[in-house]
């Protein structure tokens, strides 16, 4: 399942391509607009994740995760390199006025998290079990699951 911030890595030689879409987190949506093929034998494209779940202070507070199994090809000093893009990435975009779906589902705290103003589809939010620092956009424009959600107003 694709949750915030997806993208696609591709190996371009001895390095790597980052591609992400700024208000979407659909691998699928990703490889069709940047036209990434990742099948067959030749494939070297992965969709990867990075899930705020401890809160959003900076990139420890993020898993970085394979959407798939990681690949043979992969390489390993990568990993805190694009996990510090899309933390970048992220930050940037929740800065924004606008989001369409926004899956923050594995985080546990609200600890460091902006919010964007606006979310143009559902908001998801229910790892949260406190809502200590979180203040909610002004619109949602879907569903906003706080199911998790045991005290609205935070621990003393």
């Amino acid at each position: 399942m694709c949750q915030f911030k997806s993208a696609m890595v591709v190996k371009a030689g001895e390095d790597y391509r980052l591609f992400y879409l700024d208000d979407d987190d659909s691998h699928e949506e990703i490889r069709g607009k940047f036209d990434i093929r990742d099948t067959g034998p030749l494939c070297k494209a992965t969709p990867v994740e990075l899930i705020p779940v401890r809160g959003f202070r900076g990139p420890d507070d993020c898993d970085f995760v394979f959407d798939d199994a990681k690949p043979d090809w992969w390489d390993e000093s990568w990993t805190d390199r694009i996990k510090m893009e899309l933390y970048d990435v992220a930050a940037r975009q929740l800065k924004g006025e606008k989001y369409k779906d926004l899956y923050l589902s594995g985080l546990t705290s609200a600890a460091g998290l902006t919010l964007p103003k606006t979310v143009n589809g559902g908001l998801y939010l229910r790892g949260l079990t406190s809502a200590a620092g979180l203040t909610l956009p002004k619109t949602v424009n879907g569903w906003l699951d706080l199911r998790g959600l045991t005290s609205a107003a935070g621990k003393s």
